[in-house]
């Protein structure tokens, strides 16, 4: 047999599948050949280098070196067996390098980890260390100068420095686990191969005890050379088998020293994580340390916290009182500087009165010569105006008649149902019944009694006044109260024995107490001062007698007052033209908006022929042009009686046409007359007209029946239907009001009225189950008012807006309230329920706070002022007794010598 054969089947042949060049990180093996040549000219796969890695004991090491001599006894049919069998061995080695090597480097990434874990375990540690030393230094808040807040927010920045700590710790626990847990995953795994390269080992020494019979071939050698040449081939092949046993055992003490060398990493490496070890448990006892010393000062920082916390309390109460007293002492400041600077400005006005009364000391002194001999003239005519002799004067005005062309329009001005029926009656006075006078309620005796006026124009303050109180009355019976006003000699009567005029400020104030023995003597007084003046030349006052002795009913009155809180936008007496002149002027730009809105009826034509000849009639008036209030509420009453009269005829009308029982109409047809005059009557004043009706014509109700029990019940003045000067409200497109600054207060009005309407609705629920109409009927009315979005006619809403509706709602809602809780006492309510009830006049009574002061600051200093010229007129006349004495004196002495 071929040498070279030989040899190259004692060669390893390892033929890689992917990688042909594997890096392994135990030492790489020499190659060696057994002949060079044979390898060369070969024309097979290549040699590789032999690579053997691992860990083996002394045991293995015996065991491999018994298999060696073992081996040498193997015969040499069986050598090709052996070599075949080393190839399989090879190649399992193989693939125990394979796994030797991903347990390095896995053992590698391990003790990266560990390494990372470390050093990131220092940089903690440094980073904990530096937090909690800068914290132990800035602790000492005794050498700060920094107040309580700065310290609770230094203790929550500790506390929450530990807290990470707390967490950082928890992490690196975690790490730790984690660490041991891999460290002992990776001791798992070195067993693990550690057995399968003992298995490997007892598998080697099986196959070269007992080759696989699958592999076994055996090789006949046909010896037909000589005997020299087998002796040849036979040492050949001895040396051969020597040089392989040699080869053998060389590998074998090279991987030996191999072996040693992994042991001794395996040794260093169990030694650093024995270390490693040893540093976790010294920073496990490290953190358990720290933790128990950052516990004790977080305890301490706790109750510090709470002494802070509890003096911060203390604090803030302190300051929240010290607020307050500094709001109060605000406000107080304030309400005194703004009383200082008030009383300032009124020094000021005095002041400069007092400088200009000083300028008129002179000309005092040269007209108090003469004072005696006005007084006089001043006596005399007084005397006169009192015994009859002389009429009283007017300031200047200019008497129109009844008949004059402007009241003839006004009058006749509208084509009537029938002019045939105007001639029936030309007075709607007439359709009254006849009751006492004014006069038959005093008791008149022949005890005799001076009258003098307080001031000059106090016959028309009085009468102001009277009609700025039955204003206030009128209102009182609005519609949700259902009431009827008092008729106006009674009202006037009651009003003389309670109420008199200031003299000072000219308002409305309550009779003294001893002044009421003598009631009857002041409301003489009234009379006479009526028939003193010339009241038949004074529209003022000559409507005012008509009122009185009822020639005008309560329908006119109504209308009236009306009208005369349109002109004067108010109380007459707020104005000082109504407090102290004896006649009123109105601009005639604003009558001419009055007229515009009440006598909506009249064409547009008329109403220009009735301003010009109104303009005819107008006095110059600071910038413009002024008419007198009493004449041009007279020509609007005239509107009114005329608009009545066509009423009248129209009821006439309608007598005449409805259907008739025993001599007299039913009570549907009655019912449905009153409903033609307005459809707001309610039943309650129509079941009393009916009645009064009843009783006058004794059951046969005719025209003449229905117009004086009108009159009585008051069914002409619950049908009324008033304009005032205000205007539809704009709507856009979606029918919601517009944004306009004329109409805020509407708009606020409407948009509160939606927002309480489902309480609203269930006020409405309530009143259903009272069982009262008139209550119903109200509060649906006012409600559809609030709807409508004041698109309906002006008339209906009375000269009320959007806003005084949804007052008068929301009035009769706590009207209903309070009769409900009345009558339900069971229901048990809180203190609460009635405080609220006075939140809704607190702005209110603030505004009459500021007028009743107002008025008391004025009458203080009315009265210094007169006791200031008082003491001035004093003086002057003792002044001018003496120099005329002087006078006298000197005089005498003259005519002596």
């Amino acid at each position: 047999m071929d040498s070279s054969l030989v040899a190259a089947k004692l060669k390893i042949i390892d033929q890689p599948k992917a990688n042909t060049s594997r890096i392994i990180p135990s030492e790489i093996f020499n190659t060696y050949d057994l002949d060079t040549n044979l390898t060369k000219n070969h024309k097979g796969p290549k040699p590789r280098k032999l690579v053997s890695m691992g860990s083996h004991s002394s045991l293995e090491q015996n065991r491999r070196v018994s298999s060696v001599t073992k081996i040498k006894k193997v015969t040499v049919d069986s050598l090709l067996s052996k070599s075949e069998m080393k190839a399989n061995l090879h190649t399992d080695r193989s693939r125990f390098d394979y796994n030797s090597y991903s347990l390095h480097s896995k053992w590698a990434q391990l003790n990266t980890q560990n390494s990372d874990i470390l050093t990131k375990i220092n940089i903690k540690k440094l980073e904990i260390l530096k937090n909690s030393i800068n914290l132990m230094k800035q602790n000492t808040f005794a050498n700060l100068n920094i107040n309580e807040i700065t310290k609770l927010t230094i203790f929550d920045s500790i506390f929450l420095v530990f807290s990470n700590f707390h967490d950082v710790c928890l992490e690196i626990n975690d790490i730790q686990v984690s660490l041991q847990n891999n460290i002992a995953q990776v001791k798992n795994e070195i067993l693990g191969y550690k057995e399968q390269i003992n298995e490997l080992q007892e598998k080697l020494v099986l196959r070269v005890k007992t080759p696989s019979p699958s592999k076994n071939q055996i090789v006949k050698v046909n010896i037909k050379t000589t005997e020299s040449e087998k002796k040849k081939n036979l040492e050949k092949l001895k040396m051969m088998a020597k040089l392989a046993l040699l080869e053998e055992h060389c590998n074998q003490l090279k991987n030996s020293a191999k072996s040693d060398e992994v042991a001794k990493d395996l040794e260093r490496y169990k030694k650093l994580y024995e270390d490693a070890l040893a540093k976790i448990e010294k920073v496990k006892h490290s953190k358990k340390n720290m933790k128990y010393r950052f516990q004790l000062e977080i305890g301490d920082i706790k109750n510090k916290a709470l002494e802070d916390s509890e003096f911060k309390r203390l604090y803030s109460s302190k300051m929240n009182e010290s607020l307050e007293k500094i709001e109060y002492l605000e406000r107080e400041n304030s309400r005194l500087t703004t009383g200082e600077r008030r009383w300032t400005e009124r020094i000021n006005m005095l002041t400069e009165d007092f400088s200009r009364y000083i300028n008129y000391r002179e000309l005092y002194k040269q007209n108090a010569e003469s004072l005696k001999s006005f007084k006089q003239k001043y006596n005399q005519l007084e005397l006169e105006l009192i015994a009859g002799n002389i009429s009283r004067k007017s300031e200047s005005i200019t008497w129109v008649s009844l008949q004059d062309p402007i009241f003839e329009k006004v009058r006749i001005g509208a084509t009537f149902p029938d002019s045939t029926y105007l001639i029936t009656f030309q007075n709607t006075s007439e359709f009254h019944l006849n009751s006492p006078t004014f006069t038959a309620f005093l008791n008149i005796t022949d005890e005799q009694f001076g009258f003098e006026q307080q001031f000059p124009n106090w016959l028309e303050v009085n009468i102001r006044g009277i009609y700025d109180s039955k204003y206030y009355e009128h209102l009182s019976c609005s519609m949700e109260t259902g009431k009827t006003p008092s008729r106006f000699p009674d009202f006037v009567y009651t009003w003389i024995g309670k109420y008199c005029i200031d003299e000072k400020n000219r308002n409305v104030t309550e009779l003294e107490w001893w002044k009421r023995d003598s009631l009857d003597t002041l409301r003489m007084k009234l009379l006479c001062a009526l028939k003193l003046s010339n009241a038949r030349k004074v529209w003022e006052l000559f409507t005012f007698q008509e009122f009185l002795n009822e020639e005008l009913m309560l329908d006119e009155l109504a209308f009236y007052l009306h009208c005369r809180n349109l002109l004067f936008k108010g109380p007459q007496l707020s104005h000082t033209h109504g407090k102290f002149s004896s006649f009123h002027y109105i601009e005639r730009e604003y009558l001419n908006e009055v007229v515009d809105s009440i006598m909506y009826k009249l064409t547009g034509k008329e109403r220009l022929d009735l301003k010009n000849q109104l303009y005819g009639r107008s006095k110059p008036m600071g910038k413009g042009t002024g008419i007198e209030s009493g004449f041009a509420l007279r020509l609007l009453l005239e509107y009114y009686i005329r608009e009545k009269k066509s009423k009248f005829l129209g009821i006439i009308k309608a007598f005449e046409a409805a259907p008739r029982v025993d001599g007299g109409i039913t009570f549907a047809a009655f019912r449905s007359i009153c409903f033609s005059l307005s459809q707001s009557i309610s039943d309650k004043i129509i079941f009393q007209t009916y009645r009064t009706a009843w009783a006058i014509c004794k059951g046969k109700i005719d025209s003449r029946a229905f117009l004086i029990a009108s009159q009585e019940t008051g069914l002409f003045y619950h049908s009324l239907q008033l304009r005032g000067t205000n205007r539809p409200l704009h709507l856009d497109t979606n029918l919601n009001i517009k944004e306009d600054s004329t109409k805020t207060i509407e708009k606020a009005a409407y948009d509160l009225y939606i927002k309480n309407k489902q309480g609203l609705n269930m006020v409405k629920e309530i009143v259903k189950g009272l069982g009262v109409a008139e209550l119903t009927d109200n509060i649906y009315k006012l409600e559809d008012l609030m709807q409508k979005k004041y698109q309906e006619p002006l008339e209906n809403y009375n000269g009320f807006d959007l806003s005084d509706t949804f007052r008068h709602l929301w009035l009769y809602v706590l009207k209903i309230q309070t009769v409900y809780e009345e009558h339900n006492k069971f229901i048990i309510y809180n203190p609460t329920d009635i405080v609220g009830l006075t939140k809704a006049t607190e702005q209110f009574l603030n505004a009459i706070q500021g007028l009743l002061l107002n008025r008391l600051s004025t009458k203080f200093a009315i009265r210094k002022i007169q006791k200031i010229w008082k003491e001035k007129a004093r003086k002057s006349v003792a002044i001018t007794a003496t120099v005329i004495k002087s006078i006298a004196m000197f005089k005498r002495k003259i005519k002596k010598t």
